[in-house]
């Protein structure tokens, strides 16, 4: 679950309080902490016991007096200190604490040994709960620190040096992935087939977190090794699907798209598994962009033997497409209105201009959204893949042909 503004105000004043007391009081390591704790707890008890001594102990608040010494002997993790301070705190009220203030009456042996069972009890049932939490805490900060592992590991399985292949000029690649939580459930690839052919595929697993990310490496992997067989894209997303529905226990899928563009042949075929239409920006299209027509097809790990369609379109110099997951277009502002297709649309038709690179068109896009939502938290991954053939690649096409 997101945290909410409060919850990360809430978090960071707690930080700063304490690194302010440690830094007034010079505290430099946990050991030291407490030992400074534990002297306030004992100098909080003695002055407790004299304020009770010199005013005669009239006043029903007195007792409580001693609660707070008790409290913070146990916030030193220790049972024992807290214990040892209960003692303390019952032998310095006993002998001057009335046990009725309006008569005057002192405590018998027998009350005197019941308030100190009281402190006593209270000693072990903070100090209990203090023990609970510091172990709740340890344990979210492992996970927590599991957690960027697990992320890092993630990122470095994306492909993230740009340009990636410094040597063809025919084309530009740019993508990026943003997760909601430490770990997503969307990736993106792309890499070379043969000589003259790239393949990009973008995916979004369903649910969130850690399942949702193992369950993307696995699909990403299929999908590579089935592409690097040199077989059409609609058979590779059919063996992809049947190894995901076997032992899928989780009963988790994948929405996906996968483009091999014939950089000999100027044609990009592509194959649709339940996932957001592309936009593509067609010379013949006069060179505006609009959403790629395309069978919807079925997420992959849904239906074992599914029929998978391929298509094509002609895909000439100064082309482009710009393929995404949901979180893009169904990021939501303060008044819940997601972003939308017509927004991502409207956002692409203003970046149009054959100035801007590939990273420049990912960059606003993110800068739009982000724009559009606010403050509000990101509830889904967001991840884009664009390409664009460049416009000398009619050169580099007629070297290849001949």
């Amino acid at each position: 679950m997101l945290r909410t503004k409060t919850q990360i105000w809430r978090g960071r004043a707690i930080k700063q309080a304490k690194q302010s007391i440690m830094d007034k009081f010079n505290i430099t390591d946990r050991k030291n902490w407490q030992h400074q704790i534990l002297f306030l707890s004992y100098l909080l008890s003695l002055v407790s016991a004299a304020i009770i001594y010199f005013t005669g102990g009239t006043h029903r608040v007195y007792p409580q007096l001693m609660y707070f010494p008790i409290t913070l002997a146990a916030v030193t993790n220790s049972k024992k200190q807290a214990l040892l301070q209960a003692l303390v705190s019952g032998i310095l009220i006993g002998p001057f604490m009335p046990l009725n203030v309006e008569t005057g009456v002192m405590q018998s042996p027998q009350n005197w040994l019941i308030r100190t069972l009281i402190f006593i009890a209270v000693a072990l049932v903070i100090s209990s709960f203090v023990d609970y939490y510091l172990q709740e805490h340890k344990h979210k900060e492992r996970i927590k620190s599991e957690l960027k592992v697990a992320n890092k590991i993630q990122a470095s399985m994306l492909p993230r040096i740009f340009p990636p292949f410094p040597n063809r000029d025919e084309f530009d690649i740019y993508a990026s992935m943003t997760p909601a939580k430490e770990v997503g459930g969307d990736f993106y690839d792309f890499y070379m087939l043969e000589d003259d052919k790239v393949a990009i595929v973008i995916g979004d697993v369903s649910g969130k977190g850690v399942p949702a990310a193992l369950f993307m490496v696995i699909t990403k992997t299929l999908i590579k090794n089935e592409a690097q067989r040199n077989i059409p894209p609609e058979e590779i997303f059919y063996n992809v699907n049947n190894a995901l529905c076997r032992d899928n226990e989780e009963l988790l899928f994948v929405t996906a798209f996968l483009g091999i563009l014939d950089l000999k042949k100027g044609k990009l075929e592509y194959v649709n598994a339940g996932h957001n239409p592309p936009l593509v920006r067609l010379q013949e299209k006069e060179e505006e962009f609009e959403f790629l027509e395309l069978e919807s097809g079925f997420v992959l790990g849904g239906m074992a033997d599914f029929p998978y369609q391929r298509e094509e379109i002609s895909f000439q110099p100064g082309d482009m497409i710009y393929i995404y997951t949901d979180g893009i277009t169904e990021a939501m502002n303060a008044e819940r209105e997601q972003f939308s297709e017509q927004r991502l649309l409207d956002t692409l038709s203003k970046l149009n201009s054959p100035d801007l690179q590939v990273a420049e068109i990912e960059h606003k896009i993110k800068l739009e959204v982000n724009g559009f939502t606010g403050e509000e938290p990101q509830y889904d991954d967001y991840t884009m893949v664009i390409l664009h053939l460049r416009e000398k690649t009619a050169e580099n096409i007629g070297k290849v042909g001949s």
